[in-house]
């Protein structure tokens, strides 16, 4: 029998992972961030 270290994820967080959208958003941020795809945001336009 193989043991498999467990792990939780915060409940602070849980709300990310149940969120699809959220998640996918934060990944596709995440990915422009790292290949420097970022542009600068208009705080006064909010």
């Amino acid at each position: 029998m193989k043991m498999m270290k467990k792990s939780k994820i915060p409940d602070s967080e849980l709300w990310l992972y149940e969120d699809k959208k959220a998640y996918t958003d934060l990944m596709k941020g995440l990915k422009e961030a790292k290949e420097n795809q970022t542009s600068e945001l208009a705080t006064d336009e909010l």
